[in-house]
């Protein structure tokens, strides 16, 4: 006979507590009730505003679902009704739809609860409650702070009395741009003066005025939103202070809720599905965490499953009850679990209270000030804003302090539910990431120990016949390839190899070339067909042009989206080792910037006074000072190209000369580009382990030069040719993507200084060059 017994509390958690149900514990469950209801009251219509529907939608909200939920809910404590994100997340749902406010809207409402408990429920049902757990916490953690800010921003079109709009931070600022100017002054005073008044009179209340009185103040510090409520009624009801122009909430009907199926059709099934699955999602995601935080605390269980089907149910009897989804309230749970609640009774004598507040003391309500209704949400949801998260997170893990900043942004910036997709998204393109990029480490034995170590961090004993390697992920087919790559990867044997290496990748056919992203290989067919096709006929000349053009629009649309891809390595470098790794970068940003000084204060002395037969300094300090400097900061050698004429004018150039030899110059100019392309390229080689000889660094800087001609026309053009140069020592091209991404880190000092370097030996050369003659 144990059996039925045991079988029947699993399906109804009631049946349990209830049976050991007593007065002390009903006492106990009704004062929690009366401190709840006190706040339940004023959120309950305050969250109904916030999803577009009438206040009195709230209270229905709060009266079935909480009874439903303390029938087949796990949790004693937790307090089901309406909450400020789901009610944010309805908005967001309906309001592209329908009318706000309007008979379909409400209707829609109904049918978007009917819906998550529907799917809430089935999720249950099979058990499928450990899917939505994949969700990591952090980007649950920023959805729910820029959710908060939204929906904080979402009120002040109460306070301001203009229609503002709050799907996002831009449509925000927009709107409160164009409508400003039509502040209603009256009702900004009164919305402050009530935000005051909800800050300051807890901290009154904590002071040491009245500390003989804390304990029994504890109450009205938590009834103090109820409060504030019957005050702004009792200020319009007296004093008619709503001829000021501050608006009220209206006639609330009064009865209890209706109980009927919401419209629907199969047309509008589909098109609220989705919203439903994200409020599925998020509403069991912060209604479990809240209540395995109170079962922690009481030591007991509490079945992920079985508070889906508790959920589903208590959205479910929302729908038919004319409301809109529901979940768990963090607020409202704590002060319920403060206050002594025992059992759900608790809940279910909430509502109790809030069908006799229906039924008789919803005219009470009509002149509440919508400013007030306001006011309750701004003060009590910009406590879950708190920005410590976030720095935690990037402090123990780089890739979900990513994830949260995506989510956060991607909230603020598009709307709730994209933002939340992408926070998703994210997370698993960044495990995947992190999964494919493992780190190896190639490790020795520490002397006189059984311990291996990594060879680049400890002083190790290591062999020439046997190499150790540590992989600090588990090998799937995400990362079979990077670790083949990691074994295989070999440094040319000799100069004899390099050369090889580079006749095989001219030599190779195009097809073979474009498929392995053989660059070198790519361009030698390239300058071959171009010499080629010189001695065709004219057709063909005009075809082959004409091909040219609209591969050469295609690839600076490439251009023009590749640093967005490169950021992605960025910040993928910068998960992976976190932001010291810019302590690593000043050693290579020193070379890079120390050989392009040497270039233009060396290289180009020691050419110009070749060719001028004289002290050349003074004419290449004076092309620095007023070519270099003014390139630096602009970084462009197109934008200079005026600054270099004028240079030229005063320099005595011939005007033909000029005009000629400095555009074109700013063209294909490839002094700091080779540099750029060279020196990063042998640190990679460093990095890996390469040996070079001076023979091989020649002919990298050969190939550098050639490969940059034409580099400096197009933004970030030297770095998009480093592929190149690492394909003479073949390094993959992953590998020299990262490299690119290295450059990007770097770039502002990088390009900056390799502009300066391009734009003044252009005039300089020139001046050399034309005033040498004369």
């Amino acid at each position: 006979m144990a059996a039925p017994k045991v079988q029947l509390s699993k399906i109804l958690p009631a049946w349990q507590w209830l049976q050991d149900y007593n007065v002390p514990k009903f006492r106990a469950d009704l004062l929690a009730a009366l401190i709840v209801i006190a706040m339940l009251v004023p959120q309950g219509m305050a969250y109904a505003m916030v999803a577009g529907l009438p206040p009195v939608t709230g209270l229905y909200a709060s009266i079935l679902p909480m009874i439903i939920y303390a029938i087949v809910g796990g949790s004693p404590t937790l307090s089901i009704g309406p909450v400020a994100l789901i009610s944010m997340m309805t908005f967001a749902t309906l309001e592209p739809l329908y009318e706000v406010g309007s008979p379909v809207y409400i209707q829609a409402a109904c049918l978007l609860a009917l819906l998550v408990g529907i799917l809430s429920s089935l999720l249950g049902i099979f058990r499928f409650g450990f899917l939505i757990r994949l969700i990591s916490h952090p980007v649950i953690k920023s959805f729910i702070i820029a959710s908060a800010v939204l929906i904080a921003l979402s009120q002040v079109k109460f306070m301001l009395d203009v229609p503002l709009k709050s799907g996002n931070i831009i449509e925000f600022i927009q709107s409160l741009w164009q409508y400003i100017s039509f502040t209603n002054i009256e009702t900004l005073i009164f919305g402050v003066c009530a935000i005051l008044f909800l800050i300051y009179i807890p901290v009154f209340f904590k002071s040491k005025l009245c500390q003989s009185y804390a304990h029994s103040l504890q109450f009205w510090v938590k009834a103090l939103p109820l409060v504030l409520v019957f005050i702004s009624i009792a200020l319009i009801h007296f004093l008619h202070i709503d001829q000021f122009g501050i608006k009220t909430v209206g006639e609330i009907p009064s009865g209890f809720p209706p109980i009927a199926m919401p419209y629907w059709r199969w047309d509008l099934v589909i098109q609220l599905l989705p919203g439903a699955a994200m409020i599925t999602m998020v509403s069991f995601v912060e209604s479990i965490s809240i209540a395995q935080t109170t079962a922690f605390q009481q030591r007991s269980e509490l079945n992920s499953n079985q508070e889906l089907i508790a959920l589903g149910l208590a959205n479910f009897s929302a729908g038919v009850t004319s409301a809109f989804p529901v979940t768990g309230s963090l607020s409202r749970t704590v002060v319920n679990a403060d206050a002594g609640a025992k059992t759900p009774m608790a809940g279910v004598l909430s509502s109790i209270f809030i069908v006799i507040v229906s039924l008789y003391f919803t005219g009470l309500f009509k002149q509440l000030p919508l400013a007030i209704l306001a006011v309750t949400i701004m003060v009590s949801i910009w406590k879950l804003v708190d920005f410590k998260p976030f720095i935690e997170t990037w402090r123990y893990s780089k890739a979900d302090g990513i994830a949260m900043w995506v989510t956060f942004f991607g909230v603020l910036c598009i709307d709730i539910s994209t933002g939340l997709i992408i926070g998703i998204v994210s997370t698993f393109l960044l495990l995947l990431w992190r999964i494919s990029r493992p780190h190896i480490a190639v490790i020795g034995l520490v002397e006189g120990t059984q311990h291996f170590r990594n060879i680049s961090r400890h002083d190790v004993l290591t062999s020439t016949n046997i190499v150790s390697i540590r992989i600090d992920e588990n090998l799937s087919f995400l990362n079979a390839n990077t670790l083949k790559e990691f074994i295989i990867l070999e440094p040319p044997g000799s100069v004899a190899e390099v050369l090889k290496n580079l006749l095989l990748s001219f030599i190779t056919n195009p097809i073979t070339a474009l498929h392995e992203a053989n660059f070198i290989g790519i361009l030698a067919w390239a300058v071959g067909l171009g010499a080629a096709l010189r001695h065709g006929s004219e057709t063909t000349q005009q075809v082959i042009t004409d091909i040219a053009d609209a591969t050469n629009a295609i690839i600076r649309v490439v251009i023009a989206f590749a640093p967005v891809g490169i950021f992605g390595l960025v910040v993928a470098t910068f998960a992976q080792a976190g932001l010291e790794t810019l302590k690593n970068y000043a050693h290579l940003i020193a070379v890079l910037v120390g050989t392009m000084l040497f270039v233009a204060l060396v290289i180009n002395p020691l050419i110009v006074g070749f060719v001028m037969r004289k002290n050349p300094y003074p004419l290449v300090l004076k092309c620095l000072r007023e070519s270099g400097i003014t390139a630096f900061f602009t970084r462009s050698s197109a934008a200079n190209i005026p600054v270099n004429l004028d240079l030229a004018k005063r320099l005595g150039v011939n005007d033909t000369t000029a005009n000629v030899a400095i555009p074109l110059g700013a063209t294909i100019n490839m002094a700091g580009a080779a540099v750029t392309i060279t020196v990063l390229t042998l640190a990679a080689v460093h990095t890996l382990g390469i040996q070079v000889d001076i023979v091989t660094m020649v002919i990298l800087s050969v190939v550098s030069v050639v490969t940059a001609c034409g580099a400096s026309g197009v933004a970030g053009g030297s770095l998009l040719l480093i592929p190149v140069a690492c394909g003479l020592f073949g390094i993959p091209s992953e590998i020299s993507m990262q490299v690119i991404a290295i450059g990007m880190v770097i770039s502002v000092l990088q390009d900056s200084t390799e502009t300066a370097l391009n734009s003044s030996t252009d005039v300089l050369f020139t001046a050399a060059v034309d005033l040498s003659k004369k």
